[in-house]
């Protein structure tokens, strides 16, 4: 049977929001996250780059991640509707594989950040729970990894993922999916304070 990968909604809210942070860090001296997260110590940069690295293999998926709306790639469009009114568009071209049967890895190419972008999926540790990864910082930026929590309701093809990171952002993301299409919209707010909505169409690529 032919794999199928596409957590194509939640990287495109990670790697933005890991872009985000490279231009919030460079003004903020405060910025930085250990190299390990606290809520999965197994996850560090190091164990990041490795597995964005490898090739896709032929290890069967995990139950957990077998569970997932998956694709092979997609295309997306993403709107970012800034508080002070500036709005930007991009198309991003997204490919996945999986490694180790553990994790779905994603490449993306973005028009904005004009850069190749990665993100690294795994199960997290109740059931119908995800960890979604990112990395960010380069140069003067110690890098760190930006981490969000994902919950599906597979009956209901929903889904919600939190995250907080660096210079007080946290985002909260709500999306709906079916075999051709995801959908979501990202309410990020600055310390408590509205910063940006982020609305995100992903299609199925044959």
């Amino acid at each position: 049977m032919e794999k199928k990968y596409a957590f194509i909604i939640l990287f495109t809210a990670l790697v933005i929001l890991g872009a985000e942070i490279r231009q919030a860090s460079a003004a903020d001296p405060v910025v930085g996250l250990d190299k390990t997260t606290a809520a999965d110590p197994r996850m560090t940069v190091e164990l990041f780059r490795q597995v964005v690295a490898l090739p896709a293999d032929a290890v069967p998926l995990s139950p957990a991640m077998a569970k997932l709306p998956l694709w092979k790639s997609a295309a997306v469009s993403n709107v970012m509707t800034y508080a002070a009114g500036k709005v930007v568009r991009e198309n991003i071209q997204e490919q996945f594989h999986s490694v180790n049967g553990k994790y779905v890895v994603c490449t993306a190419k973005s028009e904005f950040y004009a850069q190749t972008m990665y993100a690294v999926l795994a199960a997290g540790s109740v059931p119908g729970t995800y960890k979604l990864y990112s990395l960010y910082g380069s140069g003067a930026i110690r890098e760190g990894l930006v981490e969000a929590d994902v919950t599906y309701d597979f009956v209901h093809h929903t889904y919600e993922i939190r995250s907080a990171y660096s210079a007080g952002f946290t985002e909260l993301t709500t999306g709906a999916y079916t075999d051709t299409t995801d959908t979501s919209k990202t309410e990020v707010s600055k310390n408590d304070v509205h910063f940006l909505s982020r609305e995100v169409t992903a299609r199925k690529v044959e």
